[in-house]
């Protein structure tokens, strides 16, 4: 199972380094606590059809 969660991982990681980070929506927030200012960055892609594939193991 941990196999099929990593390989998972490693396509949708694929999918945003091949998109142009143009057509990726952005979103910023910034939170400050206990003397810290913490900011995260989402991109988010809504083309997802990619994603959709028929292999569910690891080298298939």
């Amino acid at each position: 199972m941990e196999d099929l969660r990593e390989n998972e991982r490693q396509i949708v990681a694929l999918s945003f380094e091949t998109t142009d980070p143009a057509t990726l929506d952005t979103f910023v927030s910034t939170h400050g606590d206990h003397s810290r200012i913490e900011v995260q960055r989402y991109r988010v892609s809504t083309k997802v059809a990619r994603l959709a594939t028929a292999r569910r193991f690891p080298g298939q």
